[in-house]
């Protein structure tokens, strides 16, 4: 059987409604290229809408046995207890509550995790930890352009998942963001296992874990980076994982 991984949406709301209009045009949306990248790797894409009614994410907790959490704009900084940059943009507050709900209650379980972009921030800051609201080498870490990622090198720690998977100590990443998880404030049971050269965090695993369950919080994106090998290692290694957790 293909293991079932879960994916989280964001949430639009449409702002040109007419009193009394139907409210048909208000949209989950996730990027192809998570749903693609599962399909491709051998496991089935579980889109898992933003419910305002938290408890519905239960049954999806539930089925899936592995969840990425994707990227997308910023978390609101009052949940790491911050006031608003002025280059922050919120996500919909609807998406920040289903998603906090999610990680905290999908780290409750064994599952495997990967979480890409906003998705280690999101980790981090369930785990309370904070983030860096607007970093000041974007020419380094943010895009060339609105559909072109920028790119740099990253080291990794040895004693990793994330060596094991690449077997370097250092590889090339794309590069999308303008936020990062704080140095000074990494979520609980949490460690730094990549850097980028300027010391910015690009990946967080587990501190402790005996049942070395597949646990990887990366700030580049992987399934949309060029390099087709390194895309295939890390979805290999994921849905892998998630079929084991499922046996």
């Amino acid at each position: 059987m293909k293991p079932i991984i879960g994916i989280n949406m964001c949430y639009s709301e449409y702002d040109g409604y007419e009193p009394g209009d139907l409210k048909f045009r208000d949209a989950y949306k996730v990027y192809t290229s998570y749903a693609d990248v599962v399909q491709r790797s051998g496991g089935i894409a579980l889109l898992i809408p933003p419910f305002p009614e938290l408890n519905f994410l239960d049954d999806y907790i539930e089925i899936a046995q592995g969840f990425i959490f994707t990227g997308g704009d910023d978390y609101p900084p009052e949940l790491y207890n911050e006031d608003k940059h002025s280059e922050t943009k919120l996500i919909h507050k609807r998406r920040a509550d289903a998603d906090i709900y999610l990680v905290k209650n999908v780290l409750q379980t064994d599952k495997p995790v990967l979480a890409i972009c906003g998705g280690i921030q999101l980790v981090s800051i369930a785990l309370g930890g904070k983030l860096i609201q607007h970093l000041k080498d974007l020419e380094t870490h943010n895009k060339i352009s609105r559909t072109v990622d920028n790119t740099h090198k990253v080291n990794i720690l040895k004693s990793s998942l994330l060596y094991e998977i690449f077997n370097k100590d250092e590889i090339l990443v794309n590069s999308a963001h303008h936020q990062a998880v704080s140095p000074d404030a990494i979520g609980d049971g949490l460690r730094i296992t990549a850097t980028a050269p300027d010391g910015v965090i690009e990946a967080l695993e587990l501190k402790k874990n005996p049942k070395g369950r597949y646990f990887l919080a990366l700030q580049w994106h992987p399934e949309r980076v060029s390099d087709g090998r390194h895309r295939k290692l890390v979805f290999d290694a994921f849905i892998a994982a998630a079929k084991m957790a499922s046996s």
